[in-house]
């Protein structure tokens, strides 16, 4: 049974690094920051945007309900029970989960690790966020997704190693994290900008989400649009899953692609899963997430909509081991948490 070897060493999405601190150890190794040695030089102020995820499994036709009995929402009477709920913006009501490429065959994407460039404008609503951290002596990205006009969806152990008066650059509308383009947002937000779980915790590592505020809001274009999220989504165990970010192709690889790649992945059942009501976990060999990736995706499409349905947090050092899943963040069991 996978769920007998899940005593492998897992990492961050994010980070990887060794220290004599046990509480910082722990919270950085399990999750998935990056252990890279990435470009010190911090980016123009006139510029702006990136994101990632990941997953695999046979197909049964059990099927896994996105919303646990406690935290469902509750229905009238009578009232219609809806498939799929929509995030909108609360303020502006704008629609959501539109993809802006012509690309909106989901069978085309291929594995994050050893994997191909995401098409431009496929994954409008993706964010790249990134510091500096003397803890580590190196810069610490994350994913990230675009919730609305001025908050975005991450996870909360990205910023785990973030000293109070450090900036964090927030990226959105971007394919290559390098370059500007035409419609995108570079800004500069601090500590106070950021909102993790007040049940936030990092051994065990519990409750891995967190808001960031935006300065001000952002204006959608064909680059920047608004992920919906899934409140009572059903996908059947290895149903097909998407990831997508900028963490490093394969386990071995030093630094991280400058373009945003993407990846095709299947749930898996929930016995196999550590915490299955507060994570979601997905599988398929030589395909994952990894280090660099943490705080993106893991979305599914509907239609011509596109619903996030977890958040990259943690998984095996050796990203796509045939014996390890890729853990997510349940996002619908915190959409109360996340529309206060």
């Amino acid at each position: 049974m996978l769920v007998e070897r899940f005593e492998v060493k897992v990492t961050p999405k994010a980070f990887s690094y060794e220290s004599e601190n046990e509480n910082m150890f722990l919270s950085v190794f399990q999750t998935r920051l990056t252990r890279l040695s990435l470009d010190r030089s911090q980016p123009p102020p006139c510029q702006k945007g990136y994101g990632i995820n990941r997953v695999h499994v046979n197909s049964t036709r059990i099927f896994l309900s996105m919303v646990s009995s406690k935290t469902a929402p509750r229905k009238s009477p009578g009232q219609p029970h809806s498939g799929l709920i929509a995030k909108h913006d609360a303020i502006t009501r704008v629609s959501c989960g539109h993809s802006t490429s012509l690309d909106v065959n989901p069978g085309n994407a291929d594995r994050i690790v050893n994997g191909q460039p995401a098409i431009y404008g496929k994954y409008p609503w993706m964010v790249h966020l990134n510091y500096f951290s003397r803890v580590v002596d190196r810069n610490v990205p994350c994913g990230g997704t675009l919730i609305s006009k001025r908050w975005v969806l991450t996870a909360a152990h990205c910023f785990n190693l973030l000293a109070p008066n450090v900036e964090v650059y927030v990226r959105i509308g971007r394919v290559n994290r390098k370059q500007h383009a035409s419609g995108s947002f570079l800004f500069a937000i601090t500590i106070k900008d950021i909102i993790r779980h007040p049940s936030f915790t990092t051994n065990p590592l519990g409750n891995d989400i967190a808001h960031v505020r935006l300065p001000e809001e952002v204006t959608l274009s064909n680059v920047v649009q608004i992920i919906c999220l899934g409140t009572n989504l059903q996908i059947p165990f290895g149903g097909m899953v998407f990831a997508a970010g900028w963490g490093v192709l394969k386990p071995s690889d030093t630094e991280i692609p400058e373009l945003l790649h993407e990846v095709e992945l299947r749930l898996i059942q929930e016995e196999q899963c550590p915490k299955p009501q507060h994570y979601i976990c997905a599988f398929t060999p030589g395909k994952d997430t990894c280090s660099g990736d943490s705080g993106g995706p893991l979305m599914v499409q509907r239609g011509n909509k596109w619903y996030q349905i977890g958040i990259v947090s943690h998984g095996p050092n050796d990203c796509g081991n045939q014996n390890a899943p890729g853990v997510y963040t349940r996002v619908p069991n915190y959409n109360a948490w996340i529309n206060n």
